[in-house]
């Protein structure tokens, strides 16, 4: 048991990694009270990055009491933090008896900031955030990805790109750090990187995949490639349906190419599937005024001043306004 599992912590490698995690679990199934065997099994499952397997592992240990219980703790708190499903209130509850100040507990202060970003306290996360990476944390991609998050949702894609460059090229990053990633560069005006990183997501097929392929789509179309731009929706669909941001893209398309029956149909199947996407009112109402159309393209565009949430430029939203008194004006409103 325990010697195999010594012999396989001197191998390196993937297989042996395996090999050592097998080796445990057959000692932790006959001896489940083994902490010794219990708490080498955390630590290999988490070297594995499977931190649920991992929490389950430190429970264990912890149920039946332990020695260095604080130490155990915190590979607990991480554990939750980088999970599946994070839990990031369990991870908390893990480091409240961890010194914040101190400097070995960078851990704690990214679980923290974790914390307040899932409670929309934005300022708070972001300092808890950059406390943790000025120290060391074993959750650092994961608060690279979440700091950039912030950053680009205030617009700032300088602070952002070195951020989540680091975290994409991490090892085993994830899609979705890989899809923000592009998403920053294509924001900062980097348009051929931005497409090199979404193809790589979009050939994947993971989660991301679809949004992906919408965002090579939009690419290409500022560049006025339409034929490969339908080509990427015709990928986003196949990967996840039609969605209302897909189908307004795609109308967008038909504005490209100068067929604004087909456009003002696919902005209507947007609006079919969510009343509630602003950007397809916004392009169905500016069709609408484009026709001839005015009093529908009017309705359509205070539906989206109505809906238009704080991600909208201010500067964007003014000019929409102003269209619209304009227009008003136009029809005797």
């Amino acid at each position: 048991g325990m010697l195999t599992v010594a012999a396989l912590s001197k191998m390196r490698g993937e297989g042996a990694r395996s090999r050592q995690i097998q080796a445990l679990r057959r000692i932790v199934k006959h001896h489940p009270d083994h902490d010794r065997a219990n708490y080498l099994l955390g630590l290999a499952l988490g070297s594995a990055k499977d931190y649920n397997g991992q929490a389950d592992a430190l429970n264990t240990i912890l149920s039946g009491g332990a020695e260095d219980e604080a130490t155990l703790r915190q590979y607990l708190g991480i554990a939750y933090a980088l999970q599946d499903e994070p839990d990031y209130n369990a991870a908390a509850r893990e480091f409240q008896s961890l010194t914040l100040n101190s400097a070995a507990n960078g851990d704690a202060w990214a679980v923290q900031g974790m914390l307040a970003s899932l409670q929309k306290d934005t300022a708070t996360s972001a300092s808890m955030l950059q406390k943790a990476l000025a120290r060391d944390t074993r959750i650092k991609e994961e608060s690279q990805a979440r700091l950039a998050l912030i950053y680009m949702e205030s617009g700032d894609y300088d602070r952002a790109l070195p951020l989540l460059r680091q975290a994409a090229m991490a090892p085993q990053a994830p899609q979705s750090v890989r899809f923000f990633y592009a998403l920053c560069l294509q924001n900062s005006g980097a348009k051929a990187l931005a497409l090199q990183e979404f193809e790589t997501v979009l050939s994947r097929e993971g989660a991301y995949a679809a949004d992906a392929a919408i965002q090579v789509a939009i690419i290409k179309m500022g560049q006025g490639s339409t034929s490969s731009a339908f080509d990427a929706l015709v990928q986003a669909e196949r990967l996840a349906g039609p969605s209302a941001r897909s189908l307004t893209v795609k109308g967008h398309l038909y504005v490209e190419e100068n067929d604004e029956v087909q456009a003002q149909e696919a902005f209507r199947d947007a609006l079919r599937r969510d009343n509630t996407y602003a950007p397809a009112h916004l392009e169905s109402g500016l069709l609408y005024v484009e026709r001839g159309m005015v009093y529908e393209g009017v309705r359509a565009l205070d539906r989206y001043m109505e809906l238009a949430g704080e991600g909208v430029e201010a500067s964007r939203l003014n000019e929409v306004a102003l269209l619209i008194e304009q227009l008003k004006k136009s029809i005797g409103q």
